[in-house]
C-alpha cells in the first residue's frame, strides 16, 4: 500500500515564503523610522541637557558676564540696559586658552561636556538697578557636522540677577 508522505508540498513554502516577505516589507520601514526617532530624541535630549549646563554654570557665577575671551559685547564694554554679549564656542574649542579663570580650572570637563557641539551663549541685559542686573541668557546648542540630525538641537534660556 501507498501511504502518502507527509510535509508540505513546494507550492505551499513558496507561497509562505512570498507571505513572510510581504510582512517583513510592511514592517521593517517601522522599525527604521523608530529607530531613527529614537536617534534624534537621544541627541536632543543630550543637547539640552549640554545648554542646562551652561545656564547653570551662569546662573552659579562661575561663567564671567563681560566681554573677553571668544565673548564679543554689543556695546564695546559697557554693560548696561540693552547691552548684549555673545559667545561662540566651536567643536572641540579649548578651553584651556581662552583666558577665562573657571575655564582653565574646568578645562577637562568643559572639553568632555561640550566639545561635541557649536555652543552659542548670548547673554542680554534686561535691566539694570543700583547693585544688580537683570540678565537673560540663553544657550544655543548644535551638534557637528558629522552628526544626523542637524540644525539647532537645543535653544533654552533662563533669567536671573547679578
Amino acid at each position: 500500500m501507498n501511504r502518502p508522505q507527509a510535509g508540505f508540498t513546494l507550492i505551499e513554502v513558496l507561497v509562505s515564503i512570498v507571505l513572510f516577505a510581504i510582512i517583513i516589507a510592511l514592517v521593517l520601514p517601522l522599525f527604521l523610522t523608530s529607530i531613527q526617532g529614537n536617534q534624534t530624541s537621544w541627541l536632543r535630549t543630550t543637547a539640552t541637557s549640554v545648554a542646562e549646563s551652561w545656564l547653570d554654570r551662569y546662573r552659579s557665577g562661575k561663567e564671567p558676564l563681560l566681554a573677553g575671551g571668544p565673548c564679543v559685547s554689543s556695546s564695546g564694554g559697557v554693560v548696561s540696559t540693552g547691552t548684549v554679549i555673545t559667545c561662540t564656542y566651536a567643536v572641540g574649542f579649548n578651553y584651556a586658552t581662552d583666558g577665562i579663570a573657571s575655564h582653565t580650572t574646568d578645562a577637562a570637563t568643559l572639553a568632555q561636556r561640550f566639545g561635541p557641539y557649536t555652543n552659542t551663549i548670548k547673554a542680554t541685559v534686561i535691566n539694570s538697578g543700583i547693585n544688580m542686573q537683570l540678565w537673560e541668557v540663553q544657550a544655543t546648542v548644535k551638534p557637528s557636522a558629522s552628526t544626523t540630525g542637524g540644525g539647532n538641537l537645543a535653544i533654552i534660556a533662563t533669567r536671573f540677577t547679578q
